[in-house]
């Protein structure tokens, strides 16, 4: 992953401070820049926002089809908020997406 240690280091952010932000060693980010481990779906969105780039891009693939032409700037804007979002106030929000869903069908 050449992009993520580009990355990193135009951003002047240290291997050990990366892996301190993301609860994970120093070798755990080696790893990933030398292409040996792929990152968890968790911390490709942490380093996603982190570095303010796109999952792809930290992937090194090509991008496939841009955010902004599959979603309107309010889906847009929801997706980010949720991708904020706690893992328990993740959960509460899927139970109540899926109670409303269940009204607006019955």
């Amino acid at each position: 992953m050449k992009n993520l240690k580009n990355l990193r280091k135009n951003g002047k952010i240290s291997q050990i401070e990366l892996a301190e932000k993301l609860n994970v060693s120093q070798e755990t980010i080696s790893k990933w820049e030398n292409g040996k481990v792929v990152p968890d779906v968790k911390n490709l969105i942490a380093m996603r926002t982190i570095f303010n780039s796109s999952i792809d891009y930290l992937l090194d693939l090509p991008p496939m089809v841009t955010e902004s032409a599959l979603y309107s700037p309010q889906q847009q804007k929801v997706i980010a908020l949720i991708l904020q979002l706690s893992e328990d106030n993740l959960f509460k929000l899927e139970e109540r997406a899926s109670m409303l869903f269940e009204l607006q069908n019955s």
